[in-house]
C-alpha cells in the first residue's frame, strides 16, 4: 500500500464506489499488489452488504412503528365508531341494483316518458 493514504469516510454506497474505483486504478498503476486489491474489494463488498441490511432494518422498524400507531388509533375510537367504519367498508350489491329500479323510488323510466 502506498504510504500517506488519506482516511476515507465509508458511510454511503457512493463512498464505497469511490474506494473501489480508486483501488482499481491503484492496481492498474501497480501501486498495490493483487492481494491488497482483493482484500480492499472484499471489505468494500462487506461494507455495502452491511449498509443494505441497515437500511432494510430501518425501513422494517419504521413500518412496524406505523402499524403499531395505526392500531393504537383504532383502539382509541369508541366501539360504535369502529362498527360504523366496518359497516361502511363492506358494500353490498343490493343498493346499486335497487337504485336502477325506477319503480322502487317512485321514478318513471325514460321509456315510460316517451310513451306518454
Amino acid at each position: 500500500m502506498p504510504p500517506g493514504l488519506p482516511v476515507l469516510t465509508l458511510e454511503t454506497p457512493s463512498d464505497i464506489t469511490r474506494l473501489l474505483a480508486e483501488t482499481v486504478n491503484q492496481f492498474r498503476r501497480r501501486e498495490i499488489d493483487l492481494r491488497a486489491a482483493k482484500a480492499l474489494c472484499n471489505m468494500a463488498c462487506l461494507l455495502l452488504r452491511s449498509l443494505k441490511e441497515t437500511a432494510l432494518l430501518e425501513q422494517l422498524a419504521a413500518a412496524r412503528t406505523m402499524s403499531y400507531y395505526s392500531q393504537l388509533c383504532k383502539s382509541d375510537q369508541p366501539e360504535d365508531q369502529q362498527e360504523t367504519q366496518q359497516d361502511q367498508s363492506t358494500v353490498s350489491p343490493e343498493p346499486a341494483a335497487s337504485a336502477q329500479d325506477p319503480k322502487r323510488y317512485g321514478q318513471q323510466s325514460w321509456s315510460q316518458d316517451l310513451r306518454s
